[in-house]
C-alpha cells in the first residue's frame, strides 16, 4: 500500500499530517548541533514525534490520496479507514508496525504506542545534501605577547627611575644656579659693558673676512645618499585611528610582524615608537572612528582579543 508513501511526502511540505482515527506526525525544526564529545556538526533537522491524542480528520492527507490514486474524495476516505483498520490490527497482533522512511511504533505493557523516528531521514527541505561533518578545533597563534607586556613592563619601570633621577639632578642644578647667580651678578654687570665693544668688533671683522672669500662661482659638490630599504622598512599614514597589532622594542620583531599580517592580507603598517621607546605595528589605519570600531570589532573576534584603538592625531 502506498498510504505510507504519502504521509512521507506530506512531511517534507507540513509540520503536521493527521492519520484519522490512529495520530498525527508532528515535525519540529531543530538547529545545526555540535557533539563536544565526539567533534560531530549535525545540520539542521526536522525532528518526528508522534501524537495518538489527534486524530479528527482534517482532509489533508485524504485530498493527498484522492489525488494521487485520481479518484474521489469519498474513495480516498475509505481507502485511508481500512489501512488504518489494518494497521490497528497488526500492532494489536505482533505488538509492532514499522513505517518507512518514517519509524517504527511498539505497544508496551500498558498497551499505550512508543514511536521512534527514522534518524536516517531529513524532512528539512533547506537542509536537502548536507551530511553530518568533523568539527576540527581551530588553534589561533598569539604572536609574542608575554615579550610585548614584557617590554611595556621594563618601559614603565625604566620611566618612572628616569622621572626620579630627574627630578633630583633637576633640583640640585636649580640650587647651583641660584647660589652661583648671585654670586656672580654684580661682576658680570660690570663687564658687560667693556666686553659688548670688543665683542661687536671681532664680529664686523669676521663678516668682513667672509665677505671676501665667500666664492658663489664654486658651489659645493652634489652629495648622494644611498638609504637602506630594509632600515627604514615602513612608512607612517595620515589617518588618525589606527588598530594596535602589537609593541616591540627591536625593529626587526616590528617587521616581521607586519610582513606576517600582510601575507594574511592585512594593511598592516608601521607608525612609529610609543613613549616607552616600542616600536608599533598596525593591523590598518583609519579616517574613520566608526570604521576602525567596527574593525577593531572584527579583530578581537577573529585574531586578537587584546587589540586596542590609538588615536594619533598628525601635527
Amino acid at each position: 500500500m502506498q498510504i505510507p508513501n504519502y504521509i512521507t511526502d506530506l512531511l517534507y511540505r507540513y509540520d503536521c499530517v493527521i492519520v484519522p482515527d490512529f495520530g498525527a506526525f508532528i515535525s519540529k525544526r531543530i538547529p545545526a548541533t555540535l557533539d563536544p564529545n565526539q567533534h560531530i556538526i549535525t545540520p539542521p533537522r526536522k525532528q518526528l514525534s508522534f501524537n495518538e491524542q489527534i486524530t479528527n480528520n482534517d482532509g489533508l492527507l485524504t485530498n493527498y490520496i484522492a489525488s494521487k490514486e485520481e479518484i474521489s474524495y469519498e474513495e480516498a476516505n475509505k481507502t485511508l479507514q481500512l489501512f488504518v483498520t489494518d494497521l490497528k490490527k497488526e500492532i494489536s497482533e505482533r505488538s509492532s508496525f514499522n513505517f518507512p522512511k518514517i519509524g517504527s511504533f511498539k505497544m508496551n505493557i500498558e498497551g499505550n504506542l512508543i514511536f521512534e523516528p527514522n534518524e536516517e531521514v531529513n524532512y528539512l527541505k533547506e537542509a536537502f545534501g548536507l551530511d553530518e561533518v568533523a568539527a576540527t578545533e581551530i588553534t589561533r597563534e598569539v604572536i609574542e605577547q608575554a615579550d610585548v607586556e614584557e617590554d611595556i613592563i621594563e618601559s614603565e619601570v625604566e620611566a618612572k627611575k628616569f622621572n626620579y633621577s630627574g627630578i633630583k639632578y633637576a633640583a640640585s642644578i636649580a640650587l647651583f644656579v641660584g647660589v652661583g647667580g648671585f654670586l656672580f651678578w654684580n661682576q658680570y654687570k660690570n663687564a658687560e659693558a667693556n666686553q659688548y665693544t670688543e665683542a661687536n668688533r671681532l664680529v664686523q671683522e669676521h663678516i668682513q673676512e667672509a665677505t671676501y672669500s665667500f666664492d658663489i662661482s664654486s658651489p659645493l659638490p652634489s652629495i648622494t645618499l644611498n638609504v637602506d630599504r630594509e632600515e627604514v622598512a615602513l612608512k607612517e599614514v595620515n589617518k588618525p585611528y589606527h588598530i594596535i597589532a602589537g609593541a616591540f622594542r627591536e625593529l626587526d620583531n616590528a617587521n616581521k610582524l607586519i610582513a606576517k599580517l600582510t601575507k594574511k592580507g592585512f594593511e598592516a603598517n608601521y607608525i612609529g615608537a610609543n613613549k616607552y621607546g616600542l616600536h608599533q605595528v598596525v593591523y590598518q589605519s583609519f579616517v574613520s572612528k566608526v570604521e576602525a570600531v567596527q574593525f577593531l570589532n572584527k579583530i578581537k573576534r577573529t585574531e586578537n582579543k587584546t587589540a586596542w584603538i590609538l588615536t594619533k592625531q598628525n601635527d
